[in-house]
Formats: C-alpha cells, sequence, structure tokens
C-alpha cells in the first residue's frame, strides 16, 4: 500500500513538473465576430439620434501653431445606416453625409471629398450598430477580424480585435468588464489615426460616448465633447441625400479625388483629405 502511495506521489509530481515547465494556459480569447457582436449589443440601435457636440480642432500642431478652433455640431443618425453632422457655428461650414455606403463631405462651400479620410471614421461604431454592418467596416478600415488578444489599455483589459503584434495595422477595442468600444486605430495615407472613446453616458437603453478624442501619429488634433444627445424616431430623407450634395455644390480646387460615390471596400485606398492626412 505504501507503495503504490509513492508511486503515485511520484507521477502527480512529475505531472505538477510537466505543467510548470509548460508555462501558464492562455487565457480563452472570444474570437472577433463576437467581441464586436457584443459591443453592438451593448450600446443598443435605436430608431435615431440627434447629438449636439462641440469640437475642437487643432491648428497645425507639427508646423507650430499650437491654437485651437472650436465649433458646434449637430449629428443626425437614421438607423441603421445614414448620418449627417453639420456644424451650426464657426467656420467654414461643414456638412457630412452618409448613406449606407455613400459619402460626401462639404467645407466652406464647395465638395472636398466623397471619400472618408481616416479621422472621418470615428462615427464608425457609432452608426453601424449591427455585428454584420461594423464588422465589414472594420474589415473595410484594415482590420483582420479573424485575430482577436487580450490587451491592457487605461488601466482595463480589453478585447481586441485586429493583429496587434503589427503596429501599424488596424485594430478595435473593447473593454472587457463594460463591453464599450474604447479605442479605433486605423492608418491613412502613412498616417497613424487612433480614435478613443470615453465616459459612455445612457438615454433610455442607448449608450453613447460624452468624450472623443481623435490623434494622428501621436498627437491630438480632434476633441468631442457630447453636450447632449436624444433619442429621435422621424427624419427628412433630405438630410441624407448624398446626391444632393455632389450635384449642388463645386469641387473644391486642389481636391484630387475623383468624387466618385465612395463604398465600403474602397476605404483602404480613399484619398485622405484633411489637413493632418496630407502632410507629406
Amino acid at each position: 500500500m505504501i507503495v503504490m502511495l509513492k508511486k503515485a506521489l511520484r507521477f502527480l509530481a512529475v505531472l505538477a513538473a510537466l505543467s510548470l515547465a509548460a508555462g501558464p494556459a492562455r487565457a480563452y480569447v472570444l474570437q472577433g465576430p463576437h467581441i464586436i457582436d457584443l459591443a453592438v449589443k451593448k450600446i443598443v440601435r435605436p430608431v435615431g439620434l440627434v447629438v449636439h457636440q462641440q469640437t475642437r480642432v487643432a491648428g497645425d500642431p507639427v508646423g507650430g501653431d499650437a491654437s485651437w478652433s472650436q465649433t458646434e455640431e449637430t449629428l443626425w443618425f437614421s438607423y441603421p445606416g445614414k448620418l449627417r453632422s453639420e456644424t451650426v457655428e464657426g467656420t467654414p461650414r461643414i456638412i457630412r453625409v452618409w448613406s449606407d455606403n455613400r459619402f460626401a463631405k462639404v467645407a466652406g462651400g464647395a465638395l472636398v471629398s466623397s471619400t472618408p479620410s481616416g479621422a472621418d471614421l470615428y462615427t464608425d461604431p457609432l452608426l453601424f450598430r449591427d455585428r454584420e454592418r461594423l464588422q465589414h467596416r472594420l474589415k473595410a478600415s484594415g482590420v483582420d477580424v479573424t485575430q482577436s488578444s487580450l490587451q491592457r489599455y487605461d488601466d482595463a483589459v480589453c478585447y481586441v480585435v485586429g493583429d496587434v503584434k503589427n503596429d501599424r495595422a488596424s485594430t478595435f477595442w473593447v473593454d472587457k468588464e463594460t463591453l464599450f468600444p474604447v479605442k479605433f486605430l486605423s492608418s491613412d495615407n502613412g498616417r497613424r489615426v487612433e480614435i478613443r472613446y470615453r465616459n459612455w453616458s445612457r438615454v433610455s437603453r442607448t449608450w453613447y460616448p460624452m468624450e472623443i478624442t481623435i490623434l494622428v501619429d501621436d498627437l491630438p488634433v480632434t476633441e468631442i465633447n457630447v453636450i447632449s444627445f436624444e433619442l429621435e424616431s422621424s427624419f427628412s430623407a433630405s438630410l441624407f441625400d448624398v446626391d444632393h450634395l455632389l450635384n449642388s455644390y463645386p469641387e473644391s480646387p486642389g481636391e484630387e479625388s475623383s468624387l466618385e460615390p465612395a463604398r465600403a471596400d474602397d476605404l483602404e485606398t480613399a484619398d485622405p483629405e484633411t489637413k493632418f492626412l496630407r502632410q507629406e
């Protein structure tokens, strides 16, 4: 009996030694599509939203201009895939319209782009609040949705969709505990665009981030503070008429965009148009 007990103890000791040699087991990580699904279910898609926000835009930090300009904007979200944002004060007047996979942007009375820049994509997780659409948008922005991992960000553990081993790859970050999107990394014209979402607040069952920061190559270029947002169920179709913008405004001089209607799968090759993303 004693001999058998000794053999059993030796066997258990060998198993323990092999386990230690192999190292700790890798924590189970949800797959990318599942993470995206949890995030969109958390923030909930209403019929529509109206958002009022203050937007501060940096001068040219690379060129030494440390000044900031401030405007107020209104955003109209008509789900599942329509959005209009428009400055209500400040110059120049800027209008952006998404209608499913089409986009147009007007600034200073001229059409400046029909393809979104990396900085324009901050509304993607806020507009495309279903798994299929958001997954398609993320893939179009370069996120490899077949890869996922757990990473730390701002003292929190996050699910990360995308290849974190490649520091130039696009990635989508979701807080593991709250399931709120907290960061979206992409590249545009060789520049690194980072979008941060903070201070999520709720109206009824719908959540929206009250603070959004956009950085280009680690420099903050846009700061958004939401004043208020409310649910809305009915909008005029003219708010989201991309063709009206394309046909009503002249093309901005110096713009190289073909001004063809944007498609989601064009985003990786879209011509950037913001001053930060145009810099060589």
